[in-house]
């Protein structure tokens, strides 16, 4: 198989996701994919929307003292919080990242379908996922259940710019001291690194 790591959904927080839902559905004219009903039982609501072969997760809290409501608390309304990749091997990249002292958090098994998720306080940031769906080799193949994370406990970092090294550890982004957004030779280079590492 070849080995290949990519960026396939983001999930993000709101308080209010009919609002959401019916921004993402004027602003950007995407329909609303998918409403998973077992985030429920992390007090969680969902909607999922397709953009090309990728996808916005958007989650929102139904309850008192979920994770994503503190999330939402600690990061002043700021709803990024969770970067989910597809890989071909989630589990060795998790001890990859377990190596470099970066916990794994949660794995989920369910048919056909393989999480790796790892410690967010580790991460520094949104937590991070890698997963395999049998199939998905064909990025237009099939695609794993889209739940929503049981919740990372996010420590806002004190220095962002020290994100970029910390992630390409695990690694995630090469570390070319940039906070903006990557030029075309940056994402030429976070390809090539994704796809590469970690070595077996």
């Amino acid at each position: 198989m070849t080995d290949y790591l990519r960026l396939r959904q983001i999930c993000l927080v709101a308080n209010d996701l009919a609002r959401v839902i019916a921004d993402m559905q004027a602003i950007f004219g995407v329909k609303l994919a998918y409403q998973d009903p077992h985030v429920r039982r992390y007090g969680l609501e969902n909607a999922l929307f397709p953009f090309g072969l990728a996808f916005i997760e958007v989650v929102s809290p139904l309850e008192a003292n979920t994770a994503a409501g503190r999330f939402l608390e600690r990061s002043d309304g700021v709803g990024g919080y969770m970067a989910i990749f597809n890989c071909s091997d989630p589990d060795r990249r998790g001890r990859h990242a377990n190596a470099l002292g970066v916990r794994t958090a949660h794995t989920i098994d369910h048919a056909g379908f393989h999480a790796v998720q790892l410690h967010p306080r580790d991460c520094r940031a949104a937590m991070i996922e890698f997963d395999h769906t049998e199939g998905e080799d064909d990025l237009r193949g099939p695609y794993g259940p889209a739940a929503a994370p049981a919740g990372p406990r996010r420590s806002r970092p004190t220095s962002p710019g020290g994100l970029p090294r910390s992630w390409s550890r695990a690694p995630i982004l090469p570390a070319s001291g940039r906070t903006g957004p990557p030029s075309s030779r940056s994402r030429s280079s976070l390809t090539a690194t994704a796809a590469a590492s970690p070595s077996t």
